[in-house]
């Protein structure tokens, strides 16, 4: 997220970066920090690994609609195929897997642009 923020010169949205934007709110910017906020929501501030199924389908229509309007059409078959799959125990396993690599990847690039940031000065990054 900072990355993108900063490199690609993102437009803050109205919410900020870190409130879930309102439906109406379909810019770039929003979509991202959609997929941001589900993300802390389902996986990373997660009390519970469950959700009723009302839930389930309300976040997977607002996770699938900014995935398509970020990734083109062409990525409504993959959501759709996704929800189809099957969550055996090993499966899940790997997906929890696959997930907490990706949460040490992101604290890793977080403590890298920390560590330029004091080295260059913020400065750099804009």
């Amino acid at each position: 997220m900072v990355l993108l923020r900063n490199i690609c010169n993102l437009v803050r949205p109205a919410t900020g970066w870190d409130t879930l934007p309102p439906t109406a709110d379909t810019t770039l910017e929003a979509d991202i920090v959609r997929i941001k906020c589900y993300r802390n929501t389902v996986y990373g501030h997660a009390s519970e690994a469950s959700v009723d199924d009302p839930t389930f389908n309300q976040y997977w229509k607002d996770i699938q609609d900014a995935l398509v309007r970020l990734g083109g059409a062409d990525y409504q078959n993959a959501v759709d195929d996704l929800k189809k799959e099957c969550m055996d125990p090993y499966f899940e396993e790997h997906y929890k897997e696959l997930l907490k690599q990706w949460v040490v990847d992101e604290v890793s690039i977080k403590e890298r642009l920390e560590g330029m940031e004091e080295q260059f000065g913020k400065a750099w990054l804009k």
